[in-house]
């Protein structure tokens, strides 16, 4: 239940963050935007298809240090034998039990 004193106090609160808070964005020393920040504004502005990433504005041409790497090698590369590894596996005799009649 909400007493008259804890609504009271409730509205003092957001009074006082009100009140601390009003200048936060009036009372900036940021320097004027230069060309450059204007023209990344006009990007970030623009839809999201249309943003100079996207359409491949900015390049990234260098050459590593070593030369190109070969492509990776993977399992379907490996050369396909005529038998199943698991055919060619020798396996020891099963311990005698009492399950089976035989021994």
């Amino acid at each position: 239940m909400q007493t008259s004193a804890f609504d009271d106090s409730i509205d003092k609160e957001r009074k006082d963050v009100e009140d601390e808070n009003k200048n936060l964005l009036s009372d900036t020393d940021f320097p004027a935007p230069d060309k450059e920040q204007k023209a990344l504004s006009k990007d970030y502005s623009a839809p999201y298809n249309q943003h100079a990433v996207l359409k491949n504005a900015y390049r990234s041409d260098f050459t590593v240090a070593g030369g190109k790497t070969p492509p990776a090698q993977t399992s379907n590369d490996l050369p396909m034998g005529k038998l199943s590894p698991m055919s060619t596996v020798k396996r020891p005799a099963k311990p005698a039990t009492g399950a089976n009649p035989r021994g």
